[in-house]
């Protein structure tokens, strides 16, 4: 990144940053500043700036956190919020299924209650797919042990990605299996032939975003399925218990 940038305000990832990166030169740093998620903090940046050159002479930042319990709920917020609630019915609480331990998410190799094979089980399942693979990444959430809502799954998968199924051959497969950029969960057969074709599910996102090339090109021919959340709630609903 050009020295000439003083400041990043940084995003996604959730993190709590509040530090100074040297430049690459070593001449100045940069201040990265980032607050968590979910409104729970904000970035207050404060900077000293010469008019006469838009250089910039000091920085500093905090990042006060913010309470809920303490701020008065916005009327027309709250009306809207309990409208949809109304709507909605029990929707949101409707038990879909139950978790014999709790579900992690993010790391393939886990042990035991994995969210992501879950969730690439009920993708390959819904495109009527030979393999599944999910970014551990997209899903937003893990779950605890006991009952499932459709609420919880909704908090996993909030986005409702597009599932997208495409024909891959049994080598380009293999090679998204190499990459080490993007851990997979995999739903599908232990043994691929690198010679035969084979049907492929992954979500619109895992194939924009992910920077895995045979998936990116694969794409080009694909055809949306469903979503991510119709998947995984139509697996959890299935499956009864998960692991």
């Amino acid at each position: 990144m050009s020295a000439a940038v003083d400041v990043v305000i940084a995003g996604h990832s959730h993190s709590f940053l509040n530090l100074r990166v040297p430049n690459r030169d070593r001449a100045g740093d940069k201040l990265v500043v980032e607050a968590q998620s979910y409104g729970r903090a904000y970035d207050r940046v404060r900077m000293t700036i010469d008019e006469a050159t838009g250089h910039v002479l000091d920085k500093r930042a905090d990042t006060p956190r913010t309470w809920n319990d303490e701020v008065a709920p916005d009327p027309a917020v709250s009306a809207l919020v309990a409208r949809y609630r109304e709507a909605l019915g029990g929707l949101g609480q409707r038990v879909v299924g139950r978790a014999a331990v709790p579900m992690g998410h993010m790391e393939p190799s886990a042990p035991g209650g994995n969210l992501g094979t879950v969730a690439a089980r009920g993708q390959r399942r819904l495109a009527a797919a030979d393999i599944a693979l999910v970014d551990g990444g997209n899903l937003r959430g893990a779950l605890d042990a006991g009952p499932i809502t459709y609420a919880e799954l909704f908090s996993v998968c909030a986005y409702g990605h597009p599932v997208m199924r495409m024909r891959m051959s049994g080598r380009d497969v293999l090679a998204v299996f190499a990459q080490e950029e993007v851990p997979l969960h995999v739903a599908g057969p232990a043994r691929l032939d690198p010679e035969h074709s084979y049907t492929v599910a992954a979500n619109r996102l895992l194939i924009d975003k992910g920077g895995i090339e045979p998936l990116t090109g694969a794409a080009q021919g694909a055809e949306a399925v469903g979503t991510d959340l119709e998947a995984l709630v139509a697996e959890v609903e299935r499956a009864g218990v998960l692991p």
